[in-house]
C-alpha cells in the first residue's frame, strides 16, 4: 500500500515539453481499522471497500493486517467509505460497514462491520407481467450501516429484476413504484443469505370523498329532543292512567242502523216475554281474563272482528264477516292480516275466500 501511495505521488510529475499540471489537493493517507461491534479486530481478512466523494468513486479489494488495519489514499476531500465482508461459503454478504472519512490531514478511521444479508427480487403488475424501470426503495428498522449507499439507487431491469447488495438483518420493507403503480413487500433478511422478494404493483384505490360537513344547530336539536321526550312521557302517563274498557261477557254482533233505530222507537221492556231471546252470534261462554287482556290491546275494528269470531265458535269466513259486520273488504282484509301477524288469528285460503280461526291464546 505504501508503494502504491508513493507511485500515486510520483505520477503527478510529467516529463517532456508539456508543463506539469499542479494538483488542486495533495493525496493523504487514511489508516482504517476494521472490527466487529464487540471490538474484535478483523485481522488478515479480505474486505471490499468503496470510497465515494462528490465526484469520484473508487473500489478497493484489500486484506486487513494483523490488527485489522488497512491503508487508503484520499485526495484531500470529504469522503465516505462503504465496506463488505463476505464469507465464500455463504450465498450473500455476511457483514457490512460504512463511515465518513475526513482526509484533510493524517487520521485514523474505524469501520465497524454489522451482520447483513442480500436481497434479489422481481417487480410485476397485477397480471404477472414484469415492470421495467420501476424505482426500488428500502426501509429497515436499524441503521447500523448506510444500507442505502451500499445498495445504491436501484431500478428494475428488463425482466423486472432488482438486487440489493447488503441490508441489516431483520425485517425490511421494500417498495417499488412506476408512474401511478405502487406496491411493497416485507421481507426477513438473514445473515449471509440471499432472500427472494416479489413486489406486485397496482393502481391505488380512488380516494373516498369526505362526507359533506353539515352545520348543525345544536340548540334546536336539544329543543326537539326535549320535546320528543316530554311527549313520550305524557303518552305513557295517559296510557297508564286510562282504565281498560269493560268487555261484555256475552258480546253480541253489531246491529244494523235500521235495527238500532227500531229499537230506539220501541224500547223493549224487561221480562216482557216469558223467555229472553239470545242475541245473534253471541258467545255462550264468558271470556277468560287472558282473552280480555289481549282484546284491550287491539284497535276498535280488530276487537270487533275478534268478538265476532268468539260468537261464531272461533271461526268464520271472510265473506260472512264482511256481510255481518258491514266492514269494507279492503279494510277487513287489512285488519285480518294485522291480527295474523299478532298470532291472534290464523288465515287459511278457502277457494276464493279466506277462513279465519282463533288460536289457542285465549284458553
Amino acid at each position: 500500500m505504501l508503494l502504491a501511495f508513493v507511485t500515486l505521488l510520483s505520477s503527478a510529475q510529467v516529463t517532456g515539453d508539456v508543463p506539469p499540471e499542479v494538483p488542486s489537493t495533495i493525496p493523504s493517507p487514511i489508516y482504517v481499522t476494521a472490527m466487529f461491534p464487540n471490538g474484535t479486530a478483523i485481522a488478515s481478512t479480505p474486505i471490499f471497500i468503496t470510497v465515494r466523494t462528490s465526484d469520484t468513486h473508487s473500489d478497493y479489494h484489500l486484506v486487513t493486517g494483523p490488527k485489522g488495519e488497512v491503508l487508503l489514499v484520499s485526495e484531500g476531500k470529504k469522503a465516505f467509505a462503504d465496506a463488505l465482508l463476505d464469507n465464500p461459503s455463504t450465498s450473500g454478504p455476511d457483514y457490512a460497514a460504512s463511515t465518513e472519512l475526513l482526509s484533510y490531514s493524517f487520521q485514523n478511521a474505524t469501520l465497524v462491520f454489522y451482520p447483513s444479508g442480500g436481497v434479489v427480487g422481481r417487480a410485476e403488475d397485477s397480471f404477472g407481467s414484469p415492470l421495467f424501470g420501476a424505482n426500488i426503495s428500502v426501509s429497515c428498522p436499524t441503521h447500523s450501516f448506510d444500507y442505502g449507499s451500499i445498495s445504491g439507487g436501484e431500478t428494475t431491469g428488463r425482466g423486472g429484476e432488482f438486487s440489493l447488495r447488503a441490508l441489516p438483518i431483520g425485517k425490511c420493507m421494500i417498495s417499488a413504484s412506476k408512474g401511478e403503480l405502487a406496491g411493497s413487500s416485507e421481507i426477513a433478511v438473514k445473515q449471509g443469505e440471499i432472500t427472494s422478494a416479489k413486489i406486485v404493483l397496482a393502481s391505488p384505490a380512488p380516494p373516498v370523498p369526505d362526507a359533506p360537513i353539515v352545520k348543525d344547530d345544536y340548540g334546536n336539536w336539544l329543543l326537539i329532543g326535549a320535546a320528543f321526550i316530554l311527549g313520550a312521557i305524557a303518552v305513557a302517563f295517559f296510557i297508564l292512567q286510562k282504565k281498560p274498557h269493560a268487555i261484555p261477557t256475552n258480546p253480541v254482533a253489531r246491529q244494523t242502523p235500521q235495527a238500532e233505530a227500531e229499537k230506539a222507537e220501541k224500547p223493549a221492556k224487561r221480562n216482557s216475554s216469558p223467555k229472553k231471546q239470545k242475541a245473534p252470534h253471541a258467545s255462550q261462554e264468558p271470556l277468560s281474563p287472558q282473552a280480555q287482556a289481549v282484546l284491550n290491546t287491539l284497535s276498535e275494528r280488530e276487537r270487533e272482528i275478534v268478538l265476532f269470531l268468539f260468537s261464531s265458535g272461533g271461526r268464520a269466513k271472510r265473506s260472512q264477516m264482511q256481510h255481518k259486520l258491514l266492514i269494507p273488504k279492503t279494510s277487513l282484509l287489512r285488519n285480518l292480516r294485522a291480527l295474523e301477524r299478532k298470532n291472534i288469528v290464523k288465515l287459511t285460503p278457502f277457494g276464493r275466500n279466506l277462513l279465519a280461526e282463533l288460536g289457542d291464546w285465549h284458553e
